[in-house]
């Protein structure tokens, strides 16, 4: 397996050789997607090119989809089980099978899950200190906002716009603010044509991964929400956008901190539902939380179990049969 920051239009020195081949920022260089969807369809084969960017690109009409040729994978930040800081004792393909979880001791204070939140699942983080951590984060939001959305597609952007526009992302994540509402966060308006383009520069960056509302079957006629969450790749990236410290989410910004765990359990089973071709939604209406009494008899039914997850407890089953467990116990 090789690596190839660099190509040339000879796309020879990128496509021949030992496979898988392993081409990093690909969409950087015109005219190398097609030339891998050629090599593959001369080949006949699978497995021969791994294509890893930080952006997506943008399809001109020239440019062959890869349908039934690259299957797009989603690459996320680690997990609380990748950063060994969870047993992965209860897993999510069981719980979707409908068997119970095991008796599991595995749980994570507080202080520490905050901490975490922080340090966010960056690999290059691992080993570093907490401040160490905090900067490089830092330093990685300021590159997306100087230099990387500049680059996604030409385009020039007005830098404090853009962090701006991030840290009202980040005073809102985990809930379903409208743009609008974003927009106004901002301190200084923008017009509603420069938010789209802001936030879709920003999606194809990997930056933003908003979540999608569940809208079951219910036995009664209720209003359910249609906007999505908002959520950032990691939670680490919203702490760094607001410049905030494990110290002031411990304190007097503590309600903040429980919106960012909410993020980091939408982050983490979202990687633990992939492999079981499972999505990750939520779930509200105008009249409170969910129950199982409001869904209908079919999508009670289709079930699998009803979890509650939070940082600092065992895992148990309650008497009504709702599963309480912790994310430092739950994986794949």
């Amino acid at each position: 397996m090789g690596t190839f920051p660099k190509a040339t239009k000879d796309f020879r020195f990128a496509l021949d050789g030992e496979s898988p081949r392993l081409i990093d920022e690909y969409q950087l260089v015109d005219g190398l997607w097609n030339a891998v969807r050629g090599r593959i369809d001369d080949l006949g084969k699978k497995g021969l090119f791994l294509l890893t960017g930080s952006a997506t690109p943008e399809f001109d009409q020239v440019s062959h989809s890869g349908a039934r040729r690259i299957a797009p994978v989603a690459m996320r930040t680690m997990t609380l089980l990748e950063r060994g800081l969870s047993s992965g004792a209860v897993s999510i393909g069981a719980l979707l099978d409908g068997r119970s979880p095991p008796g599991e001791a595995n749980r994570i204070p507080v202080s520490d899950a905050i901490e975490a939140l922080a340090v966010g699942g960056w690999p290059d983080n691992l080993g570093l200190s907490v401040g160490d951590c905090l900067d490089a984060n830092a330093d990685y939001i300021e590159m997306i906002v100087n230099t990387d959305i500049r680059r996604v597609d030409g385009v020039e952007r007005n830098p404090d716009a853009v962090r701006r526009l991030l840290a009202s992302y980040a005073r809102n994540v985990s809930t379903d603010a409208s743009l609008r509402a974003i927009g106004r966060d901002m301190e200084e308006a923008v017009s509603e044509s420069t938010l789209r383009d802001y936030l879709h520069a920003l999606g194809r960056l990997f930056l933003l991964e908003d979540q999608r509302s569940w809208k079951p079957r219910l036995r009664s006629r209720v209003r359910l929400a249609a906007t999505p969450k908002r959520h950032l790749a990691d939670p680490s990236l919203a702490i760094a956008a607001l410049g905030a410290t494990p110290e002031r989410l411990l304190g007097p910004e503590i309600e903040l901190a429980g919106f960012l765990f909410e993020s980091q359990a939408v982050h983490d089973l979202r990687v633990y539902a992939q492999p079981h071709r499972g999505t990750v939604r939520f779930y509200r209406d105008n009249k409170g939380l969910a129950l199982r009494k409001k869904l209908s008899d079919e999508a009670n039914g289709a079930c699998g179990a009803l979890v509650v997850v939070v940082a600092d407890s065992p895992t148990y089953t309650r008497p009504d049969g709702v599963i309480v467990t912790s994310l430092a116990a739950l994986g794949a």
